[in-house]
Formats: structure tokens, sequence, C-alpha cells
């Protein structure tokens, strides 16, 4: 009997997982640790890039 591994399971390296609230509405975003911290302080207002 082989051993089934999941091989569509995609391993993120050096993200953060970022809670955010939005409408009310409460959302986990995985994004880089330099663009959540330029976020938090304004420079960056676009998190989808």
């Amino acid at each position: 009997m082989a051993l089934k591994q999941p091989v569509t399971q995609v391993r993120l390296t050096n993200v953060a997982v970022v809670r955010l609230r939005h409408h009310g509405y409460r959302f986990e975003v995985a994004c880089y640790k330099n663009k959540v911290l330029n976020w938090r302080t304004g420079i960056e207002d676009d998190l989808r890039e």
C-alpha cells in the first residue's frame, strides 16, 4: 500500500498571516512581512500587489 501525500498543497515561505477587519468582516490575509509593515505605516495602500 502506497502512502498518499497531498500534491497540490503549496508551502509559502517568509509569509505572515495577518488579521484584517473590513466592513465588519474579519479576514486572514497571507502576505510578506515587509508589505504588512509598509501598509501599517501608511506607505503602501494596496495589499494585492
